[in-house]
This record gives C-alpha cells, structure tokens and sequence, in this order.
C-alpha cells in the first residue's frame, strides 16, 4: 500500500498532465476556430502552407 504523500504526489502529476492536455486541447481549438473565422470572413481558400 502506498503511503498516503506518495498517492497525493500521484495525484498531483495526474492532475498535471490532465491541466496541460486541457490547454493543449484549448489551444489546438482556438486555432482552429481563428482559422475558419479568417476563411468565412474573407472567403478564400484555406492554404495551410504558403
């Protein structure tokens, strides 16, 4: 049985990883949404390397 410090470091480095993929997923999401408002607004085509 662990003791009870190591579960709470455990769970603070689950709690971690879980922040960081949140952001990641936010970000990653914003992105996109910043990339389809630009095409709609403007209406040319998505050129995703110029």
């Amino acid at each position: 049985m662990d003791l009870p410090d190591q579960r709470y470091t455990k769970n603070r480095q689950v709690a971690l990883i879980t922040h960081l993929r949140r952001t990641a997923h936010t970000a990653s999401s914003a992105k996109k949404a910043r990339t389809v408002h630009a095409v709609v607004e403007h209406g040319e085509l998505y050129r995703p390397f110029d």
